[in-house]
């Protein structure tokens, strides 16, 4: 399957004596044999509050509406928790509780700002986090999870971390290079091996076009939710998570390609693996969804696992501003393998997954004015997107190495964006835990002697 991509340069026609500009469009074609799945962007948090500093990695995810600390974290965090047992949410087939934290200064930066030393005789772990402490965000209170109410919650940097620092007085956007660090190296592997980098940046910035890449595409971002910060009370921080209005979905077949389906509103989710819609449009579509083409194995924040079917549409369209500011241009994914689940927030007809987002370059979101721009390689890079992260699997597998999935989130209400599969916490993530630093309380010298146990 063809994974090149085109852009349809405007032409001008001559009307008397108006010019006429066609839409632009940037079209790019997945492959529904490894496109499934999409690269999390993995992040460093440190929380401090009062003399405590917590260091933890986690995901960058635009459908948290919260900052999360694992359960495993819990013994670790600062103490007392402002409300023990007092965050909580319905995950998938169960309800998850977990402590909301007392409030302390959130700073979060990429996998480029963490290194790690290991003295293999002493077993001491020296860590450095290189994130400019500028950038952290006062007042926070998470939602910290617990090994009894909530033992599958990850660990996310959610809308949070946009707030107002002392670096970004203005709130802060997010800038990810899907190419930004060879991580092959560390893995003993041969070749190439791509993970994201992020970087918290100033508002307002844009993408440049590229030698290689396509034009940026600009999509408009709708906030949903409620915003809490600085009038939490005894509550977790809550920030709105950004939607993508007037989403158009199409079947394959449909002559020319036209759309059959407009979701109303999809949630634009960097911490989703995989892309959702409702039942509703399903059906609309005319999927059967008694004789899915594949089905995926769910395990959320609570419950036992559960079987959601999946299906390859036609192309997912979205509205775009390529050449200028108003989103009359196009981004259309075609061969697009999505999967059917209510996730139960009104007016939400789905997610819009980080696997549609395999072949990009650049990524930068802005949701303090509302949009996020993406470029795509023109011929993607070896050991990036998803053929990265089959690379990553199978040298853990090869390793003998093994991680549970995590899938799911709760509700956006109740603080952690709506349910999705999720899977948590991602392989990378995982390793580097496993190496030293998940949940760990971190002494003023960033040295500790002991790992934290992570859990079975």
């Amino acid at each position: 399957m063809s994974r090149s991509s085109s852009v349809v340069a405007a032409g001008v026609l001559m009307l008397g004596l108006a010019p006429w500009a066609a839409a632009i469009e940037i079209t790019r074609t997945l492959d529904p044999s490894i496109d499934t799945v999409g690269q999390q962007i993995l992040t460093v948090q440190t929380y401090t509050s009062g003399t405590t500093t917590v260091l933890d990695l986690g995901i960058y995810d635009t459908g948290a509406a919260v900052v999360s600390f694992a359960a495993y974290a819990n013994e670790y965090f600062p103490q007392p928790h402002r409300n023990p047992g007092g965050a909580g949410g319905q995950g998938i087939n169960g309800r998850v509780v977990g402590d909301v934290s007392q409030p302390g200064t959130m700073l979060v930066g990429g996998f480029q700002d963490f290194t790690i030393d290991v003295d293999i005789n002493t077993f001491i772990f020296d860590v450095s986090v290189t994130t400019p402490p500028t950038r952290a965000v006062p007042g926070i209170q998470a939602f910290v999870g617990s090994l009894d109410g909530s033992p599958n919650l990850p660990t996310l940097a959610g809308t949070p971390v946009h707030k107002p620092s002392a670096a970004f007085p203005g709130g802060s956007a997010a800038r990810v290079s899907f190419s930004g660090i060879d991580f092959a190296s560390s893995l003993g592997l041969t070749g190439q091996l791509f993970i994201p980098t992020f970087d918290l940046v100033a508002p307002g910035q844009t993408l440049a076009k590229k030698e290689g890449s396509t034009q940026p595409a600009v999509i408009p971002l709708v906030p949903l939710g409620l915003d809490n910060y600085g009038s939490e009370g005894t509550n977790i921080t809550v920030v709105p998570n950004p939607t993508v209005p007037n989403v158009g979905l199409g079947m394959p077949g449909v002559e020319g390609g036209s759309t059959l389906v407009t979701a109303s509103s999809m949630l634009f989710d960097t911490g989703a693996q995989v892309s959702l819609i409702s039942t509703a449009l399903a059906f609309g579509l005319g999927l059967d969804l008694g004789n899915p083409d594949t089905t995926i194995s769910v395990k959320g924040a609570a419950g036992d696992p559960i079987a959601i079917p999946g299906f390859t549409l036609g192309e997912i369209v979205l509205p775009a501003a390529i050449d200028g500011p108003a989103a009359d241009d196009t981004l259309r994914f075609l061969d697009v393998p999505v999967y059917v689940y209510d996730i139960g927030v009104p007016g939400l007809d789905g997610i819009l997954g980080m696997n549609l987002f395999n072949q990009a370059d650049e990524m930068l979101i802005d949701l303090i004015n509302g949009q996020f721009a993406v470029s795509f390689y023109e011929a993607l890079p070896e050991g990036s997107g998803a053929d990265g992260l089959a690379s990553v699997n199978a040298a853990f597998e090869a390793m003998g190495i093994s991680f549970p999935v995590f899938a799911g989130s709760v509700a956006p209400a109740l603080g952690l964006g709506p349910v999705v599969p999720v899977p948590e916490p991602g392989t990378l993530v995982a390793l580097a835990g496993a190496l030293a630093v998940l949940a760990s309380r971190l002494p003023r010298g960033r040295r500790f002697r002991q790992l934290p146990k992570l859990p079975e």
